[in-house]
C-alpha cells in the first residue's frame, strides 16, 4: 500500500465527513470508556505507589520482643511446667 501513489492513498483514507459520523458510534463509545478505564487505574497505581513509597516501617518493637522478651517468656513458662 505504502508503493500506491498519492491519489490511492488518498482515496484509500477516511474522508473527513465520514469521521464525523464514527463519532457517536458504540465502538468509539466502547473505546472512550476503556480509555477512562486506564485513567482511572493509572491514578489508583500513583496513588498506592506513593502510599508503598512514603510508607515508614518501624521495627524495634518487634525486635524487642523477639530478640528479649520471647527468651524470658520460654524460660517463664518452661520452669511453671517443670515438676519438682
Amino acid at each position: 500500500m505504502l508503493s500506491s501513489s498519492v491519489d490511492q492513498l488518498k482515496a484509500a483514507l477516511p474522508s473527513s465527513g465520514s469521521l464525523g459520523a464514527l463519532k457517536d458510534s458504540p465502538q468509539v463509545q466502547q473505546l472512550r470508556s476503556l480509555m477512562q478505564q486506564v485513567d482511572s487505574l493509572k491514578a489508583e497505581r500513583e496513588t498506592i505507589e506513593n502510599e508503598l513509597k512514603n510508607a515508614q516501617c518501624d521495627m524495634s518493637k518487634q525486635l524487642y520482643i523477639h530478640y528479649y522478651l520471647q527468651p524470658m517468656l520460654v524460660g517463664y513458662w518452661l520452669d511453671a511446667i517443670r515438676v519438682p
